[in-house]
């Protein structure tokens, strides 16, 4: 099929006179088998079989797990803060708010770009943008070793990465939904329920109802009345995304109204 399609695509530039730059051409082939798939040629050159490529901003890797994309936005956030650090740093006099305010406008895009393909990464790979997250917003505030980071992002009013995981893909499939394209509409369209691999899609953060998010609304909202926990879990998501109760039963019948609340 690949071979069929280079055939026409051949045709249509000798067609319209265009020339194509075959050594920058490249073949990548989205699959998890180990083994590699055949070379294919165009104008009767062999193309190149990266890895990875970069697509609009975006790289995209032969075993779907954007660990590569997330890994090069860390790096390019890493260079921005060390630019940023003589504003934002700790011994910066600048106020708290523009510090933020930074933050938000000059790191934040970075890593939110494309979250709605990425966000369905492993939490491994999730960590790596959160961990530089409560990095630069320990070095805002010049918050002490012994303070948690959710207590730092509850302060500063800051969702989590995978709260704005969340919150991106459900304001994107609400624009698709209001989208007068057909074919747009069908992005986020959920996938069929015999699934051979139990991993997340992109349609899945868009559809989620119970998620990250309410659990730690629920955790800022201990925090802020002083209710103290060391091991603290309420309940957790499958990739069905079915509620699966691990805390106590008290635990979770006293938080079951504030649980079952749309994200939207």
């Amino acid at each position: 099929m690949c071979i069929v399609a280079l055939h026409e695509i051949q045709q249509w530039l000798k067609n319209w006179r265009m020339k194509v730059n075959e050594t920058k051409s490249i073949h990548v082939t989205v699959t998890l088998k180990m083994s590699v798939c055949p070379s294919v040629q165009l104008n009767s050159k062999h193309l190149a079989q990266p890895d990875d490529v970069k697509y609009l901003g975006i790289h995209l890797d032969r075993k779907p797990t954007w660990r590569n994309h997330i890994t090069t936005k860390r790096k390019q956030l890493d260079l921005k803060l060390r630019k940023l650090y003589c504003i934002i740093g700790r011994q910066s006099q600048l106020s708290l708010e523009n510090k933020l305010l930074v933050y938000k406008a000059m790191l934040k895009p970075v890593w939110t770009f494309g979250v709605q393909l990425w966000g369905s990464a492993s939490n491994s790979n999730i960590g790596i943008p959160e961990r530089f997250q409560s990095k630069v917003l320990r070095i805002i505030t010049d918050a002490p070793w012994y303070v948690p980071n959710t207590v730092i992002r509850h302060d500063l009013r800051v969702f989590s990465v995978r709260q704005e995981v969340l919150n991106y893909s459900v304001t994107y499939s609400h624009r698709l939904d209001d989208h007068p394209k057909r074919l747009a509409k069908s992005l986020f369209q959920v996938p069929a329920p015999n699934r051979r691999l139990k991993r997340c899609y992109p349609a899945d953060l868009a559809t989620t109802r119970v998620g990250t998010l309410i659990v730690a609304s629920i955790y800022l909202q201990l925090i802020q009345n002083r209710y103290m926990f060391r091991s603290f879990t309420v309940l957790q998501c499958s990739h069905q995304h079915r509620v699966q109760p691990v805390a106590s039963e008290f635990f979770f019948a006293f938080f079951r109204q504030c649980v079952f609340m749309p994200l939207v």
